[in-house]
């Protein structure tokens, strides 16, 4: 199955409470079941502190990190998807073409 996570951080993000570990136990898990995993996140690990952008191959899951442009004002409020996120997505459901989108909070 063809599963696509959308998550507006994810693992090892620390700022942004517990949803990051829990989107990249789950998406690692399904992805040992044997699942065509892909995670669409951001850079984001904390207000002033991001992972490096671009796509990789982790454990299994196909993870494309998006660079976020935000202000500590940005992120109280949670507007921590990044810029450019609605191209990337149509073009993870184009080209991967996910039986399953999963959007997490």
């Amino acid at each position: 199955m063809q599963i696509l996570h959308l998550s507006p951080c994810l693992w090892p993000a620390w700022g942004c409470g517990d949803v990051a570990l829990r989107v990249w136990l789950l998406a690692r898990a399904q992805a040992r079941l044997g699942h065509e995993v892909r995670v669409l996140t951001s850079d984001c690990c904390a207000p002033h502190e991001r992972t490096a952008s671009g796509t990789s191959l982790e454990d299994g899951v196909h993870v494309t990190r998006l660079r976020t442009h935000h202000s500590s004002s940005r992120w109280l409020v949670g507007l921590t998807w990044p810029v450019g996120f609605r191209a990337a997505l149509a073009a993870q459901l184009r080209d991967a073409r996910p039986d399953v989108v999963h959007a997490h909070e």
